[in-house]
């Protein structure tokens, strides 16, 4: 193996061609030498390059070895247990290093999980029950210095270093919630959620599933009540996988036909707002009827002005339904054109397919994938489906509940992103702002679901 000396030189560390006798998937630069040190302090340092690991070695940290390649490997990974119980990875700062370093921890997270179970211990580490029993941890270093860099001018610092290493959990949520900011969509920020919590609930410990539950729903400004459900729904999907077929449909149709709460409507799905999506697209002059309720909620109080406005994209939390919406919206100010046909002119093509597979798609194949409460949910949008296709003329009280129900979701969502801003804020004006709108969008929902209510008994009638 050979490390390029120019400081541009691309590859930065070119290796022989792997043959009988050398095969960088399987061997770790300086293991010879740092398999006592290893043993003795019971932690093996992994860097990326071959002079981090002689930089380290002349300065005294002789627990300190590399990989060979571009992440750590499954083999590696069980030659280190051998002598360590814990592991840090301490890998250039930039990209490339961060990248390096999270596909080594997916790497560590798939070794031995076969038969085993990969869990987090109550320090926060992964820990794989069976044959192989490890910690991970992570050394972020300073931008702009690889390990070389930083012993060389400051040998202390790297003890430091490592011994302040994160616990992986905190490292895994830190790095792929990194680019969020304030106008990151919902659904963005429900995929990064839902990613993670298979790794991070993935604990013998409920102290720290709680913990890493409650961390990941800081950075993704999502409720921790919402993870959970999240997590019980993989569960039960994962379970539901390893079923046979005629076993699933016998655990479908054991299910209780009523188990919707009785209190307040239920949280926006997907399948909500692709059906809403689909009312609209098949009528969109039901947007006016809907508007004109929203205006008519509003009454007197000036308040409910802002939470009770005309619907808009905002109120789907997918990216692409919110600029089918749009679309939609601006093809009614056009005269020439037809809505259907203004879409199609305007759409490009992935999102046209999207409009269109919302027309078609029969919504019984996902209810295999739901959990009883969702099952309910879908169950109710396919009788509404049966009503609005059965009456001559369209159905202007069944939209406008589903548009009702599309708005307490968004002020529901909206609110538990206003609790995480007002943690993150020491400015008490600030506080008091999102105080505000946090009561007018309780207030709204309170009268939403009066009138959801109302909506309901008359259609009962």
């Amino acid at each position: 193996g050979a490390r390029g000396l120019e400081k541009d030189a691309v590859p930065k560390y070119l290796n022989s061609p792997q043959g009988p006798l050398f095969d960088k998937s399987n061997l770790l630069y300086g293991l010879d030498t740092a398999r006592r040190a290893i043993r003795e302090h019971e932690i093996a340092v992994i860097v990326e390059g071959y002079m981090d690991v002689m930089q380290a070695y002349q300065a005294g940290y002789q627990n300190v070895v590399a990989q060979m390649g571009t992440a750590l490997t499954e083999e590696q990974l069980r030659q280190l247990t051998r002598y360590a119980n814990r592991l840090v990875l301490a890998l250039d700062p930039d990209t490339a290093g961060i990248n390096a370093t999270m596909r080594g921890l997916n790497v560590a997270r798939e070794t031995l999980e076969g038969d085993q179970n990969v869990t987090f211990d109550p320090h926060g580490m992964i820990r794989y029950t069976g044959l192989l029993d490890v910690d991970i941890r992570v050394a972020s270093l300073p931008a702009g210095q690889d390990p070389d860099d930083l012993i060389r001018e400051t040998p202390d610092a790297w003890q430091t270093l490592i011994e302040r290493a994160v616990p992986v959990a905190d490292y895994v949520i830190q790095q792929t919630t990194a680019h969020l900011g304030d106008h990151t969509s919902y659904h963005e920020r429900e995929q990064i959620a839902r990613a993670l919590l298979p790794i991070l609930t993935a604990t013998e410990s409920d102290l720290q599933r709680s913990g890493n539950i409650q961390a990941l729903a800081r950075r993704v400004h999502i409720d921790e009540r919402t993870l959970i459900q999240w997590t019980q729904h993989h569960q039960t999907s994962k379970s539901r996988a390893e079923l046979t077929v005629r076993q699933q449909r016998k655990l479908a149709s054991s299910r209780p036909v009523n188990t919707r709460p009785a209190s307040g409507p239920p949280g926006q799905s997907a399948l909500r707002e692709g059906f809403c999506l689909h009312l609209l697209i098949e009528q969109p002059v039901r947007l006016y009827a809907a508007n004109r309720k929203l205006r008519e909620l509003q009454g007197d109080d000036t308040r409910l002005g802002k939470v009770l406005a005309p619907l808009n994209a905002q109120d789907f939390s997918r990216a692409d339904y919110q600029i089918i919406f749009e679309t939609l919206q601006r093809s009614l100010y056009v005269d020439e054109i037809e809505p259907p046909e203004y879409l199609r002119q305007n759409l490009p093509p992935e999102l046209t397919e999207v409009a269109e597979h919302l027309k078609v798609t029969t919504l019984e194949t996902f209810q295999l994938a739901l959990p009883g409460t969702l099952v309910t949910e879908l169950e109710s949008i396919l009788r509404d489906q049966v009503r609005v296709n059965a009456l001559p003329e369209p159905d202007m009280a069944l939209f406008i509940q589903e548009a009702l129900m599309l708005r307490y979701s968004r002020l529901e969502r909206e609110s538990r992103e206003l609790y995480f801003l007002q943690q993150d804020t020491q400015d008490e004006d600030i506080q008091q702002q999102y105080q505000e709108t946090v009561s007018a969008n309780l207030r709204a929902r309170r009268v939403i679901t009066k009138t959801l209510d109302q909506i309901r008994s008359i259609s009962r009638a």
